[in-house]
């Protein structure tokens, strides 16, 4: 079976108190015992472990793949002129639709689009596109995202045409749908926005 993420804190601590309980008892054949055990637990622990690792580094990989995308399309229409502040607002529409491969399982937050985590909040977009080096961005405000709503909802979704969209000098970009969490944030529940 597959080892819950957040076990696997856990499981270094155990593994540590069984060496030491191991090395510190007096019967030989207590110690070959507790050594026979630890050693599959061992190796469980490695190829989970690297499987996560590898799961995360994907992630980040498409993640930074489909930001390109979104960032070649926005420049593609043409922005309009920087801003006072220096960055445009940024409202985010829905989360990108991730197809589940064997390679791709998402387990909590390991192996989880950045995109999708916080039901696609363009605040912690806003800092992706920042980690890239990508500084042009601040996350719309709520006055701004609650005027956009029906605009956004008769868009075509990403990857169409029409996708991204730039409306009263805020960049729209549309994955779905907006989620129960966007409609939440923008008007305290999501059947007040209509």
């Amino acid at each position: 079976g597959e080892m819950p993420p957040r076990a696997q804190v856990a499981i270094i601590w155990v593994l540590a108190g069984l060496v030491f309980l191991a090395l510190g008892m007096q019967s030989l054949l207590l110690r070959a015992f507790l050594v026979l055990l630890l050693v599959p637990l061992i190796y469980k622990f490695i190829v989970i472990d690297n499987r996560y690792s590898f799961l995360a580094e994907s992630q980040w990989q498409a993640d930074k793949t489909l930001s390109m995308l979104v960032l070649s399309e926005i420049q593609r229409q043409g922005l309009p002129a920087k801003p006072e502040r220096g960055r445009y607002r940024l409202e985010v529409v829905g989360v990108p639709e991730i197809k589940q491969r064997p390679a791709f399982i998402k387990r909590e937050s390991i192996g989880a689009s950045l995109y999708v985590w916080d039901d696609g909040r363009a605040e912690r977009i806003r800092y992706l596109y920042d980690s890239m080096g990508v500084d042009w961005f601040w996350a719309a405000k709520r006055e701004d995202r609650k005027g956009l709503i029906k605009y956004a909802e008769a868009m075509p979704s990403w990857p169409l045409q029409g996708s991204i969209d730039i409306v009263n000098e805020v960049i729209l970009v549309k994955f779905s749908d907006y989620t129960p969490g966007q409609l939440l944030e923008i008007c305290g529940s999501p059947h007040k926005c209509h």
